[in-house]
This record gives C-alpha cells, sequence and structure tokens, in this order.
C-alpha cells in the first residue's frame, strides 16, 4: 500500500538502498515493533516495522524526522528569542527600580527629615561641586543663626521650636536656590546665593527683616543673625565656612538681628 498508485505492485522497496541497508533484520517475524535509523547529511530518517501475524502482512512506517527537527529547532529559536526578550525586561525593570531606590537612599541620607532642605552632608558635597565648577561667576556663602533659640525652647518647648525652624525654613526657600539651601545644624541653616556682594546683601537683608516681621514668629520675638562671604579662587569649603562663621559671630556681636560679610 502506498499513496503512490505508481508503486504500488511494482515497486521492490528493496530496491532502495535504505532498505538495502537494513536487510533481512526488516523482516523479523516477531510481535514487537521494530525500529530502524538513518542518518545521510541533514536527513535523519526513522524506520518502524511491525509483522502483523494474521494477515501476513508488515506495517512499515518510514518518517523523515528532519523536516520535525527543523521546526523543533525554529521553535526553540524562537521560545529562547522570547525568554531572553522578556528577562532582558525584567531584568532593565529591576535595576531601574534598584536604581530608584539607590537614589531615594542617597536623597534621604541628605535630607533634613524636619525641614526637607539639605543637611549637612548634602550641603558639603554640593558647595564642593560648586567651588569646582565656578568658572569665575560671583557668589556667597551665608550661615544663619536663630537668635536665642535655646531659650524659645525652654520657653515654649521643642515642638514649638521645631514649627519656628521649618517656618524660617520655608521663608528661606522663597528667597534661596533650595539646591544651595542647608539645614546646617541645629538652629543654623547655611546657604549660597549666585550673585555679587551688594545684591546678597539686600537679599538676607530681605529675608531678616521678613522673618523678624513674620506674624507667625513676633509672639516668640524671632530673629537670625546672618553672616556672609564672597568666595574667591583661592577658597575652600573650609575656608569659606569659617570666614561665614565668624561674620554670623560678628552679627552676634553687634547686637543679633543683623547682617554681617567677612
Amino acid at each position: 500500500m502506498h499513496t503512490s498508485d505508481e508503486l504500488i505492485e511494482k515497486q521492490n522497496i528493496f530496491n532502495e538502498q535504505f532498505y538495502k541497508n537494513i536487510g533481512d533484520d526488516l523482516l523479523k517475524q516477531n510481535s514487537s515493533l521494530n525500529i530502524f535509523t538513518e542518518t545521510s547529511g541533514k536527513n535523519n530518517e526513522y524506520l518502524i516495522v511491525r509483522y502483523i501475524e494474521e494477515f501476513g502482512w508488515y506495517l512499515v512506517v518510514r518518517k523523515d524526522t528532519s523536516i520535525l527537527q527543523k521546526s523543533f529547532n525554529t521553535q526553540m529559536f524562537y521560545e529562547s528569542l522570547i525568554y531572553l526578550l522578556v528577562t532582558g525586561i525584567i531584568l532593565a525593570i529591576v535595576l531601574n527600580q534598584i536604581h530608584k531606590y539607590q537614589l531615594k537612599l542617597t536623597d534621604i541620607s541628605q535630607t533634613d527629615s524636619l525641614t526637607g532642605l539639605l543637611n549637612r552632608r548634602g550641603f558639603d558635597k554640593n558647595l564642593n561641586r560648586k567651588i569646582e565648577r565656578s568658572n569665575g561667576k560671583e557668589w556667597i556663602l551665608f550661615l544663619t543663626d536663630v537668635d536665642k533659640f535655646k531659650e524659645i525652647n525652654d520657653k515654649y518647648g521643642h515642638l514649638q521650636g521645631d514649627r519656628i525652624l521649618k517656618h524660617i525654613a520655608s521663608m528661606f526657600k522663597m528667597e534661596v536656590n533650595s539646591s544651595f539651601l542647608a539645614r546646617w545644624g541645629g538652629d543654623e541653616f547655611a546657604g549660597i546665593i549666585e550673585s555679587n556682594e551688594s545684591e546678597a546683601m539686600e537679599k538676607l537683608e530681605r529675608i531678616r527683616e521678613k522673618i523678624e516681621s513674620d506674624p507667625q514668629l513676633s509672639e516668640f520675638k524671632t530673629s537670625v543673625s546672618i553672616g556672609f562671604t564672597k568666595y574667591t579662587e583661592i577658597d575652600t569649603d573650609e575656608t569659606l565656612i569659617r570666614k561665614a562663621d565668624r561674620a554670623m559671630y560678628k552679627s552676634k556681636d553687634l547686637g543679633r538681628n543683623k547682617v554681617s560679610k567677612y
């Protein structure tokens, strides 16, 4: 029996080399399946033979598995490609989340939890970056201290003291770039103003006056002493902080609630 009528009763399978190679083994009369394989070039053929005793026939099934292998290889290729693509997407998402988490941790480590301003660590980092990238532009560094803040804390409590610090921080934010503004520590603030000395002096005076006259702060008689210094090419972060600190204490020595320059 064959799908081609031209071969029925006209073709002897042993005329083909494939069957000649198997020889008499093909005609074993047993109840089990006889399986033969033949590999030639890219072709890989299987032959399954079974003797059907009731009819005295041999059932011969021949299959070229190279086509199946090609199909399997193609399927494996596309599945591997999809796997790599999905893995790549997941890996990119995970790495992106890790990067965001690291940035968040860095931001937290450099941010003051009370005021939302930079803390001393964050300010030092930005100050050094500013010094490295000055390119001859004029700018000043200032330090601010809340006058008699300990007395305010002792009289009204630390919670009220925290509210005052947060309010003062918000007032500085309105005038100074928050990237260069920090809670230096306790009741001290530090910042950078990108302008010449006279303009910086005017801005700091304006901040000082607003704090002094602010309705939310007036009942606590809150004021600030401010000291600032101009950046020069020979300055380092330490010399700038030292000069601004001296200018701030100069304001305190003059009676507080003043702006002084070094």
